[in-house]
């Protein structure tokens, strides 16, 4: 069994290297300064140093044996929840080591180029569980991870949202769960569940709407009602680990919700929000232009390019 498990891990060298080194080639410009300057445009400016001081104020707070989603550092003296935050408390986990000895920036930085390895290494093993071919998972994998939506993420310095690797890793141990019909598939897909929660809210209800997909999906195409059972089985073991150990957040953060929580900022809408809200003037409408898909954008090169 360690045989085999070292052969598993030995196979997965050769993509991560490769994953690395696109990595590294694509974020060049910043490896001589990855403690003191951040990869980005304009969005980058406001969100990468939200994000900076999210990795901070994780590291600091559990090194203090205090909660992250709470702090008093904001609306001093009486502190406020960050349960609806973009915390992305998973990302200052990662970058924990690196944040505490080099600091929040360094964190940063080290969080962005590991979701883009992660990102290509999740794709490559859902690719390869799908195609059985390693080349083929290889570039999907790198498809995946160097995608336009992601690098143009990385490029807004929204580092919850860079963080895509928790998606690929769910999406393949739900796959495997309910082929395979082995719990630790479906405890492995609750506990990557819950990393996407811990991330994005965003995110984990995008993946509420794929889960209940899926779920039809194979509870339809099962051929009997013991098999339908056991898909069933797994699918609600691993929603149930994901609730269970996003418990702590969930709730606090439907009580912020159901009590409204942000109801003054919401009904006051801002810049963008209000132009596009009264919709009747010029300016309205040329939002609606801005933020509309161009047919043409998807055959042409990203202006990022």
């Amino acid at each position: 069994m360690t045989r085999q498990r070292n052969r598993y891990v030995q196979s997965l060298l050769l993509p991560t290297f490769g994953y690395l080194a696109l990595t590294l080639a694509v974020f060049a410009p910043v490896l001589p300064r990855l403690a003191g300057a951040l990869p980005g445009g304009p969005v980058a400016q406001v969100d990468a140093w939200q994000n900076v001081w999210n990795l901070w104020w994780v590291q600091r707070a559990l090194a203090g044996l205090e909660s992250p989603f709470y702090t008093t550092l904001l609306y001093h003296p009486h502190g406020t929840g960050l349960y609806l935050q973009t915390l992305n408390a998973s990302n200052g986990l990662l970058a924990l080591p690196v944040t505490a000895l080099f600091g929040p920036v360094a964190g940063y930085n080290a969080a962005l180029l590991a979701a883009f390895v992660l990102c290509g290494l999740g794709a490559y093993l859902l690719a390869l569980r799908v195609s059985g071919s390693r080349l083929a998972a290889f570039v999907g994998g790198a498809i995946f991870a160097f995608s336009p939506f992601h690098l143009t993420k990385a490029w807004d310095g929204q580092l919850e949202q860079v963080a895509l690797q928790w998606c690929a890793f769910y999406a393949l141990f739900l796959l495997r769960a309910a082929e395979d019909l082995r719990r630790r598939d479906a405890l492995l897909a609750g506990l990557f569940l819950a990393l996407i929660g811990y991330t994005s809210w965003y995110y984990l209800l995008f993946f509420a709407v794929y889960t209940a997909l899926f779920a039809l999906i194979w509870l339809a195409a099962a051929r009997s009602w013991p098999a339908r059972r056991a898909v069933a089985a797994q699918l609600i073991l691993a929603g149930a680990i994901g609730a269970l150990l996003l418990l702590p957040i969930l709730a606090p953060a439907l009580r912020d919700v159901a009590g409204g929580a942000g109801a003054t900022a919401a009904a006051e809408p801002l810049g963008d929000e209000r132009l596009a809200d009264e919709g009747a003037g010029d300016e309205g409408l040329d939002l609606v232009k801005i933020h509309s898909a161009n047919l043409y954008d998807f055959f042409l090169p990203s202006g990022l390019h």
